[in-house]
């Protein structure tokens, strides 16, 4: 924490820098500068210096917004200091230091029973993976899963890819059957 700390502290150097962006800057200062600095002449390019002021101005607002964006920021980081005790992000507080028993034990039961369930399908293996991921992306049971129109079609899919497996004969068998049809050489 104390490294952190450091972090926020400013320099008066930075504080002072801060300020200075900070002022708003009357136009005809502004012009009179940009002027000096790239040597124009105020009265025969005021057109080209009008338009420099108005660039240069509305980099100053938006530099300044950025500051006070900082600074802002920066005082809600020294008000807010979480405590050491506390767990950080994304970790919940635990009583007694010890995990919710009660919790695990349900997740773990739910896990076995969606197991038996997937497997309790009269579903292909490549089927029953799909399933549970289609249950575990949507977070529903696997038995409604597995009535889920999509894993329906593809079941038809698979069934019909098997029929059509189970129809087309075989090398071995095409090979006897048309050795069955060629008559012998006499």
């Amino acid at each position: 924490m104390p490294e952190e700390n450091k972090n926020l502290e400013v320099s008066p150097e930075e504080q002072k820098a801060e300020e200075e962006a900070q002022q708003e800057v009357k136009d005809e200062e502004l012009k009179e500068t940009l002027s000096k600095e790239f040597e124009l002449d105020p009265e025969m390019d005021e057109e080209f210096l009008d338009k420099l002021v108005e660039r240069e101005r509305s980099h100053r607002e938006k530099l300044s917004g950025a500051i006070r964006q900082k600074i802002s920021w920066r005082e809600k980081a020294q008000t807010s200091e979480e405590p050491e005790d506390t767990p950080g992000k994304g970790k919940k507080p635990v009583e007694g230091g010890e995990p919710d028993i009660d919790k695990l034990v349900d997740q773990k039961l739910a896990e076995r029973f969606e197991a038996r369930e997937l497997e309790s399908l009269d579903l292909k293996d490549e089927l029953k993976e799909e399933v549970k991921d289609l249950a575990k992306l949507k977070g529903i049971p696997v038995r409604e899963a597995a009535k889920h129109p999509y894993i329906l079609s593809r079941k038809e899919e698979v069934e019909r890819e098997e029929r059509v497996k189970k129809a087309t004969p075989g090398v071995l068998r095409r090979v006897l059957l048309r050795r069955a049809m060629i008559p012998p050489n006499l």
